[in-house]
């Protein structure tokens, strides 16, 4: 996956945006996504404000380095893989998509993240399809592996 320079700037400006109150961006992300997907309540067992600092974290290390994406596929990759730990599977990340929109679009307006949608949603789709082609080729090694006899 490649990034223009004018493409990682979009991504760095709308993380700019909620990097301005992280803590209502988490908020409102997680808000979003239990409402739309109750079920991932139960995936969260930490501290959610613990959780909201690793969330903004983890968009600030990926979107600053969105532009050399071959320096972190492979940790784009080991999130994903991390993720299945915890219960996340390939159908949670449309919602989760869903929900980083709504964040977005709420921190810093519709009419303003209109304008970087597709630039966003080019991102996501790069982390998502990345994080859960990892968890398929996991999958296909596990399968595939000899059993003892």
């Amino acid at each position: 996956m490649e990034f223009t320079e004018e493409e990682a700037r979009r991504l760095r400006h709308l993380l700019a945006g909620v990097n301005a109150d992280p803590k209502a961006a988490a908020s409102l992300f997680y808000g979003h996504l239990f409402r739309i997907l109750p079920d991932a309540r139960g995936l969260f067992v930490s501290d959610m404000t613990r959780q909201g600092d690793k969330l903004m974290a983890t968009l600030n290390a990926v979107i600053l380095q969105i532009d050399n994406w071959p320096a972190i596929e492979a940790q784009v990759e080991e999130l994903g893989l991390r993720h299945v730990a915890y219960g996340v599977r390939p159908e949670h990340y449309e919602p989760t998509g869903e929900a980083l929109r709504a964040m977005f679009t709420q921190m810093l307006g519709a009419e303003f993240f209109a304008e970087y949608e597709a630039v966003w949603n080019k991102a996501y789709d790069a982390l998502a399809d990345t994080m859960i082609a990892a968890i398929e080729r996991r999958k296909t090694t596990a399968q595939d592996a000899p059993t003892a006899d």
